[in-house]
């Protein structure tokens, strides 16, 4: 299965779920395996020269149903470094799963670096 990009439509207030670069749908509430959190250097490039919003960061992975079990650590998209870090700042690029939430929250799962 292809893997899908998500990420947090700020003026729906939900995320969006894009397939080989189209939109499939707004989702209150997303699960991913065999996560990657990405970053388009080109489109952070345009935030930091032109200081308006613009979608570079992405949540990638396989759909999956069901909420994945064990210890979970919130994750979220720093636009000052460009990274998706942790409460402490650490920054991470992988993990076994993620769930996104309906308040625009990532819950990642089995996390790398």
């Amino acid at each position: 299965m292809p893997k899908s990009y998500v990420h947090r439509n700020l003026n729906r207030s939900c995320w969006s779920v894009l397939l080989r670069g189209k939109l499939q749908e707004y989702r209150q509430n997303v699960t991913l395996r065999e996560v990657e959190f990405r970053v388009r250097p080109g489109g952070y490039a345009r935030y930091l020269r032109e200081a308006t919003r613009n979608v570079h960061a992405f949540v990638v992975g396989t759909p999956t149903r069901g909420i994945p079990k064990g210890r979970r650590v919130q994750i979220r998209y720093d636009l000052s470094y460009g990274k998706f870090v942790d409460a402490h700042g650490q920054a991470h690029n992988r993990a076994a799963a993620v769930r996104m939430d309906g308040q625009g929250r990532v819950w990642a799962y089995g996390l790398k670096k």
